[in-house]
C-alpha cells in the first residue's frame, strides 16, 4: 500500500493536514488530536517544523516513544511493522518515524491515564524525559483512567481531554 508503512503513513498524514490548511472555508486555528498510534502521529506532526502553522496537538495515550513501544513488544510488534524493521536494521527510518528522537516545535499536550495497560506509563515517561525544557510540552494525567476511558464521553477522564483541547485552542 503506497500510503502505508513508513514513510507512507507520515507522508499521507502530512498531506491530509496540509489540505485542511489549504481549505479557506475552515478556521485558521487547527488542533490535531490522536489516540494511541494516532497520538504518536500527532506528536510526529508537532516535531521538526513539519506543520509549524498548527495551533497545537493533543496526544491521547500516545505511543510517543517508538523505541520503547518496540522494546515492550506492544500491539504485537506494531512499531516494527510500521517502520518495516527493527531500529538496528533501519536506523534512518526510525529516526524519521519516532518523535522521541526529534525536536518538538508545535505546542503539544499529552493526556494519559494512570491505569493504562495498553500504552504503559514508561512509553510516555521516556518521551517526556527526552524533551528539553524549551520544548512546548504539557502532560496531564487522568487518575483512575485506562487507555480507553480517555476517549469515552461517558467517563470522567474525557472531561480532562476536552479541557486540554479547549486550552490549546485558546492560546
Amino acid at each position: 500500500m503506497p500510503g502505508g508503512g513508513w514513510p507512507g503513513t507520515g507522508t499521507s498524514l502530512l498531506d491530509r493536514v496540509e489540505s485542511v490548511r489549504a481549505d479557506t472555508h475552515l478556521p485558521d486555528r487547527v488542533v490535531v488530536v490522536g489516540h494511541s498510534a494516532g497520538g504518536h502521529l500527532a506528536l510526529w506532526l508537532a516535531s521538526q517544523d513539519r506543520a509549524p502553522w498548527l495551533t497545537g496537538v493533543l496526544a491521547v495515550a500516545p505511543a510517543a516513544d517508538l523505541g520503547e513501544v518496540a522494546r515492550l513488544g506492544l500491539s504485537e510488534g506494531a512499531a516494527v511493522a510500521l517502520v518495516g524493521g527493527t531500529p538496528e536494521d533501519l536506523p534512518d527510518a526510525w529516526a524519521d518515524a519516532d518523535p522521541a528522537r526529534q525536536r518538538l516545535t508545535v505546542p503539544a499536550v499529552i493526556v494519559t491515564g494512570d491505569r493504562d495497560d495498553v500504552v504503559p506509563a514508561s512509553v510516555v515517561e521516556r518521551y517526556v524525559s527526552s524533551r528539553s525544557p524549551e520544548e512546548p510540552l504539557h502532560v496531564a494525567i487522568a487518575r483512575g483512567a485506562d487507555h480507553f476511558d480517555l476517549i469515552d464521553p461517558d467517563q470522567p477522564a474525557y472531561l480532562l481531554l476536552l479541557s486540554e483541547v479547549e486550552e490549546l485552542t485558546l492560546h
